[in-house]
């Protein structure tokens, strides 16, 4: 086996994206974004960032309302300011609504989302 041979097989085996972890966020850069919005029920929504208009924070409601082209987002629950900045830079991936009595157990330390409302556009 030659040297050039092994280094490449190095390389591909340090790149495999089967041994990479799912996340909830995205950090490399691609030409196709969504987000999925997970109810309580277990029902599902994804909508693509490319038609999102604009978002609406109100802390003091401590809600944020995302407009896209065909529904309107509002998510209501805990410390959701830094959501608001992650949905600016487009990094959310998945928005899991977690019961408001489970909040104190969440592994999550940022925000909890207690209510996901869906409305579609006319």
């Amino acid at each position: 086996m030659n040297h050039e041979f092994k280094l490449k097989y190095d390389e591909l085996k340090d790149n495999d994206p089967s041994q990479k972890e799912e996340d909830k966020n995205y950090f490399a850069p691609s030409s196709t974004r969504n987000v999925c919005f997970v109810q309580t029920d277990g029902k599902m929504l994804f909508l693509n960032y490319g038609y999102l208009i604009s978002g609406e924070y109100l802390p003091n409601e401590s809600l944020i309302t995302l407009y896209f082209t065909s529904h309107t987002i509002i998510l209501k629950g805990a410390k959701l300011e830094s959501l608001y900045q992650d949905f600016f830079n487009h990094v959310p991936r998945l928005v899991i609504c977690l019961d408001e009595r489970y909040e104190e157990i969440s592994e999550n330390n940022t925000y909890t989302i207690h209510k996901i409302e869906v409305s579609i556009n006319n």
